[in-house]
């Protein structure tokens, strides 16, 4: 995770302490030892953890809704409160 995340970072010729917030998504984001090297990884960036396991649905909708103008996130959005 982290070797990709330095990756990106050096093929956009960004520096990680320029990264001012980070949106942790999936149930991998639970364990400690990853929450800690994300901290370690971006010092300065806001780390944010709500939603986690339903923000790749709740993305997906709003990816629906753009594509074909249904209101899918909405809907979601509703179950994920």
């Amino acid at each position: 995770i982290f070797a990709s995340a330095r990756q990106c970072l050096l093929e956009a010729g960004v520096k990680n302490e320029a990264i001012e917030l980070v949106i942790l998504t999936g149930g991998s984001t639970e364990v400690r030892s990853i929450q800690t090297e994300f901290k370690k990884l971006f010092p300065n960036a806001a780390i944010a953890d709500e939603n986690k396991l339903s923000s790749v649905g709740l993305g997906l909708a709003y990816d629906s809704q753009y594509k074909f103008g249904k209101n899918t996130a909405q809907t979601v959005s509703s179950l994920t409160e």
